[in-house]
């Protein structure tokens, strides 16, 4: 799990920071920010370039993630323990494919399960 410190490094990076730079600035380990990286390469949140053994870090399309990020954060915070989708729906104004869009991606990071048609929260941390 990554923290909302860690995300906005990386989405309000200026430039193109390097893998290194990153982790001097959140304070971790190359390894580990190099991790975040690929896993938000993975999403398409970030792409990388190489220059030698340096990988810079580049944003992609910077609105598109701040969007997601927020209507994760409204779909997260809606709901206490479990919520059924219905409710959800009725809960928070976004459409239903967006709700259902935020709570993949939430599940794909282990802070929700879905069990049926009840929401869970799994993690308070995103």
């Amino acid at each position: 799990m990554y923290t909302e410190a860690e995300l906005h490094v990386l989405a309000t990076a200026p430039g193109e920071p390097t893998v290194s730079a990153l982790a001097e600035e959140l304070d971790r380990s190359v390894n580990y920010v190099s991790e975040l990286v690929d896993r938000r390469e993975a999403e398409g949140l970030v792409h990388t370039t190489r220059s030698g053994k340096t990988k810079h870090v580049h944003r992609s399309r910077a609105r598109a993630i701040k969007q997601r990020v927020y209507r994760e954060l409204e779909v997260f915070h809606a709901f206490g323990d479990a919520i059924s989708s219905t409710e959800l729906y009725e809960r928070v104004a976004l459409s239903p494919d967006e709700v259902d869009e935020a709570i993949r991606s939430l599940q794909s990071k282990g802070a929700v399960a879905v069990e049926g048609d009840q929401i869970i929260e799994k993690s308070d941390t995103l």
